[in-house]
């Protein structure tokens, strides 16, 4: 296997990441995109059975960005397909994600292509990225119009049905295809049928769309569907009497709404609630003058699953909670008060007996299920923790006093943090904590908070090294930071490790009389932690003012003399276009001999 390296920028994605390419028959040529796949290599060898399905046996494999920017799983195969039965598309596709040595569950999809080598390829991968952006953002799922009654655009023709097959109805996607693409092998290729798998040679028996031969190829655009509007539950529907809390009631509307999909309304006022538990495809909606205001009391939080700094245990459930969900959304320009104050969560930031107790049950390797702190123990809780979801977003609401943590997402993938503001300064209140997630975007947010603005965590110590899920693929652009000790942080409870983080055009900017920020960027960690902190990319900051350093790179982080044991490894951190207009020093770095910071590159800007 043959290494190259492929020069370019490629939407924020480090260029010049190493991929494996076939160097024999069957050459597969590979484009990585670090935002999906870190610098994972990329083989595919494509199988005896294949390559007799493509000729020329040059193909382009492209792991990368889904419909829309989405960040996704998938691959893209470029060869010469145009004659390529559409019936036997799905099992070729069988193959060449059996030989895959990527994810089991990265998914495969064929894209016809000229095949005239892998330059052409590359071109065609480009091109059909800018086409995916371009398309109209399909409506959700559950909002899909029956099959059954399909509606087709005005400038496609109906497909026509194949005798014996009555009850298979036209899709709502025909395809139209030329005269290239007949369901029968060409004449050339009909020799090698003998030597195809029985999948490949032999039809499907429902073919019941068949191509219109001679008919023109429309333009390539998606067929419209009706978008129809979304389902609204307003909570004041589901009260048994009104001027009490609004917990059940707002239980009540997200059960109903979890049956259909939709959207659970605030309206506005203030209503006073406990925790909030979200299910699959419910959004949670404030209205522009609602105020959900949370329960302080810690008994009426039941004991939840969750991550406390970087530990697993079960302790109280944050604020809103979800768990193994898919589909979630917290929207609105509405306000979430957590009431948070020195007179109830502010006052007991560490149990210490509760903490010792947690630390030891790490030491004992005790199971996460036996490590229970009862009511009237244990530790503050997160505001908005989605736990082991997919597709999550929080967006437009505004924030202020939580007791802990603010937006904490743990062991979560495709997560969109968008246009939140986050005024919490309480201590601990970091305002948004990726916790060993996967793809995920934090943008156009404001934050002013008493501790880290944005942090990216993957476990603490023993504990996070036992999980080993790191945080990668994560982009943060045009946000900006009033107070907090770091704008953007990496650590320290970052032991599974970090990768892949891309920052842009941030701004940090004290308020008048305010305390403002300590560190644009604040990597810490330390040899009890380990873990590996890399491919670090930051551009266009502007520094009004820090209080400290704009730049904080540690390896020994509140370190005791003696080693850890687990030397961390921070390397590959790159800073360009950093404008400070005031800073009592531009960079700090700490380490030891056993954990040097490697290959950090700054190049500074002049401030306007």
């Amino acid at each position: 296997m043959a290494t190259r390296r492929y020069a370019g920028r490629d939407d924020g994605v480090r260029s010049g990441h190493p991929v494996r390419t076939g160097c024999s028959q069957g050459v597969v040529g590979a484009r990585l995109c670090r935002a999906v796949v870190g610098r994972n290599h990329l083989a595919v060898p494509v199988s005896r059975p294949a390559r007799a399905y493509l000729r020329p046996p040059v193909l382009s494999l492209h792991a990368g960005r889904g419909l829309r920017g989405q960040r996704s799983r998938h691959v893209l195969l470029h060869g010469r397909l145009r004659a390529l039965p559409p019936h036997r598309r799905p099992a070729l596709r069988d193959l060449v994600r059996s030989s895959c040595r990527l994810a089991p569950d990265l998914g495969v999809r064929l894209v016809p292509g000229a095949g005239r080598g892998l330059t052409a390829a590359r071109r065609r991968v480009q091109r059909d990225r800018v086409a995916d952006r371009q398309r109209p953002e399909p409506p959700p799922r559950h909002l899909l119009p029956d099959v059954r009654a399909p509606v087709l655009r005005s400038d496609h023709e109906s497909p026509r049905l194949c005798e014996g097959c009555p009850h298979h109805p036209p899709s709502p996607h025909p395809r139209c295809r030329d005269r290239s693409e007949r369901l029968e092998l060409p004449l050339a290729w009909r020799t090698r049928r003998s030597r195809l798998p029985d999948a490949l040679a032999t039809p499907r028996t429902h073919q019941h769309l068949e191509p219109q031969l001679g008919h023109s190829r429309p333009p390539r655009q998606r067929p419209t569907h009706p978008t129809a509007p979304m389902t609204d539950y307003l909570i004041t529907d589901y009260v048994e009497r009104a001027g009490v809390e609004w917990t059940a009631a707002i239980e009540r509307a997200i059960d109903a709404c979890a049956v259909t999909g939709g959207r659970v309304v605030v309206p506005d006022g203030v209503f006073v609630t406990g925790p909030i538990r979200l299910r699959s495809n419910v959004e949670l909606h404030l209205s522009a003058g609602a105020t959900l205001r949370f329960r302080t009391d810690p008994a009426a939080y039941p004991i939840v699953r969750t991550r406390w700094q970087g530990i697993e245990c079960f302790s109280h459930s944050p604020l809103i909670y979800a768990y193994d969900e898919a589909d979630l959304a917290i929207t609105g320009t509405g306000t979430l008060d957590g009431g948070a104050s020195t007179d109830n969560w502010w006052s007991s930031t560490r149990p210490r007996t509760d903490w010792e107790r947690l630390l030891r049950m790490v030491e004992a390797d005790v199971p996460v299920e036996d490590r229970i702190f009862e009511p009237g123990h244990g530790f503050r809780p997160s505001f908005i923790q989605p736990h082991t979801s997919r597709r999550v977003r929080i967006e437009d609401v505004r924030i202020v006093n939580a007791p802990m943590w603010v937006v904490h997402p743990v062991f979560c993938t495709d997560v969109l943090v968008r246009g939140i503001t986050v005024d919490s300064l309480g201590p601990n209140n970091d305002g948004c904590n990726p916790d060993s997630c996967e793809n995920v975007v934090i943008t156009g947010c404001s934050f002013t908070t008493g501790d880290d603005c944005i942090a990216i965590k993957s476990g603490r110590d023993a504990d996070g090294r036992r999980v080993g899920r790191p945080s990668r693929n994560i982009l943060i652009e045009s946000c900006r930071f009033a107070a907090g000790h770091g704008a953007l942080t990496i650590g320290s409870e970052a032991s599974a490790g970090a990768s892949g983080i891309h920052a842009r055009d941030l701004h940090i900017t004290p308020p008048a009389g305010g305390s403002g920020v300590d560190y644009a960027l604040r990597i810490k960690t330390n040899s009890s932690r380990g873990g590996v902190i890399e491919h670090v990319t930051v551009e266009n900051v502007v520094v009004d003012a820090v209080t400290t350093s704009a730049i904080l790179i540690t390896t020994r982080h509140a370190e005791p003399e003696q080693f850890g044991g687990h030397a961390p490894v921070v390397r590959d951190v790159t800073v360009t276009n950093l404008a400070v207009r005031s800073a009592p020093r531009t960079v700090e770095i700490h380490d030891t001999p056993q954990a040097p910071v490697e290959s950090f590159t700054l190049t500074t800007s002049e401030t306007p």
